[in-house]
């Protein structure tokens, strides 16, 4: 298991590719309505996630954007960590270029500390000012208690609920929500086997 969730590792690829195969082979009757508008993934990359954390972090980012692309539906991913470290990935629209990106994008993380404001501040940015993400999805994975959001925060995605409309899901492994009471919904995981659990926080954006 060390081989299969080390990035640099010859099996982590084969892993991510298995576990996002069995996520989107779940069906999800029962669960909510699926999504049928863009989503934008802000990714924990923290040093608490390395291992099987990051690979599960991984495999769902794997899973969205090839869901995604054969709905034709737009994605990107906010990888972050500590405060200043992150940035948005989008998949190239050429397929080949899209290949060989999201394979660099797949290994990468920053593994230090763990601050979320500034990467979903960018998330609600992106839904309010770029015409590809209007009325999009937020999902927020991370694997660790965070502090209350600043007022900034939750005056921007106040207005940017009220116009053009966001919903904001979030899944935390092997800890609290801490502060996450701005989100619509919050799944708490114990660990990366919980994977019925996983289903119900990607099923509305599905």
């Amino acid at each position: 298991l060390a081989l299969a969730t080390d990035p640099e590792g010859p099996l982590f690829l084969d892993f991510i590719a298995r576990f996002n195969s069995e996520i989107l082979l779940r069906k999800f009757e029962g669960e909510e309505k699926a999504g049928k508008g863009p989503v934008i993934y802000v990714k924990d990359t923290s040093g608490s996630t390395a291992g099987e954390v990051f690979a599960m972090l991984t495999a769902i980012d794997f899973a969205l954007y090839k869901h995604l692309e054969k709905e034709h539906r737009n994605y990107a991913c906010i990888p972050f960590s500590s405060e200043g470290q992150f940035h948005v990935w989008k998949p190239d629209k050429d397929p080949i270029k899209a290949l060989k990106g999201i394979i660099g994008h797949l290994k990468q993380g920053y593994f230090g500390g763990t601050e979320p404001y500034a990467p979903l501040t960018k998330a609600l940015e992106l839904i309010r000012e770029d015409p590809d993400f209007k009325k999009g999805y937020i999902l927020l994975g991370t694997d660790g208690a965070f502090s209350s959001p600043p007022p900034a925060f939750l005056k921007l995605l106040a207005e940017v609920r009220k116009n053009p409309g966001v919903e904001i899901y979030a899944f935390v492994i092997g800890s609290t929500p801490g502060a996450a009471d701005f989100c619509d919904k919050v799944v708490l995981l114990n660990g990366v086997g919980e994977r019925d659990k996983l289903v119900q926080i990607m099923a509305p954006v599905l």
